[in-house]
């Protein structure tokens, strides 16, 4: 009979620990363990989607490199072609050296402008400062010898832009989309009525 009842008494401590001990320990020490598991493996998801994001970015970064070493080897081209212009026009006088000068001037101020907006798109609101600035110097050289009144308003949105620049950028821009247009089309933008 003694028997009988250490032996139940061990088969309802062993129920009874099963029965309490089970549950603490799920929630004590493998609950835990399942959620830091579950979130390992979102945070890994997520790092690999930013690493997927991060990668992509930096293609466009690339091409946004080479779009500029592009735009910097052709400007580098333009300024000797005008340089040899020059040095032949002081020789000689010539109307068509003198219209193929300012061809080159004009190519080369567009080339400075495409750059800077590669800049801008960079957010290197420094060096597109300086590239608007040095377009607008050749705009205003050009437009000293052909007095063009279509040069003459993309000069005054260039010198908006680098009023803007770099403290508004987003402002910024525009302006120096509108000069682009403007030199591109060879239109004047229509003013809005009152």
């Amino acid at each position: 009979l003694i028997r009988l009842i250490l032996l139940s008494i061990l088969f309802i401590s062993v129920g009874a620990l099963f029965y309490y001990g089970l549950p603490y320990i799920q929630n004590t020490f493998i609950a835990p363990l399942e959620r830091n598991t579950a979130e390992i493996q979102s945070l890994e998801a997520e790092i690999a989607s930013l690493q997927t994001q991060l990668d992509e970015m930096n293609s466009r970064v690339a091409g946004l490199e080479e779009s500029v070493n592009a735009h910097t080897t052709s400007i580098q081209q333009l300024e000797a072609i005008q340089a040899t212009l020059e040095t032949q026009l002081e020789e000689s006088s010539n109307a068509v050296l003198l219209e193929l000068k300012h061809e080159v001037m004009f190519t080369r101020a567009l080339d400075v402008l495409a750059r800077a907006r590669l800049y801008l798109a960079q957010s290197n609101f420094g060096l597109a400062k300086a590239d608007v600035q040095s377009a607008r110097d050749l705009l205003v050289d050009l437009n000293s010898e052909t007095n063009d009144r279509i040069i003459a308003q993309a000069i005054a949105r260039l010198d908006l832009a680098l009023g803007n620049l770099p403290k508004f950028p987003v402002v910024a821009t525009g302006d120096l989309e509108i000069a682009w247009q403007i030199l591109v089309s060879g239109k004047a933008p229509s003013t809005p009525t009152a």
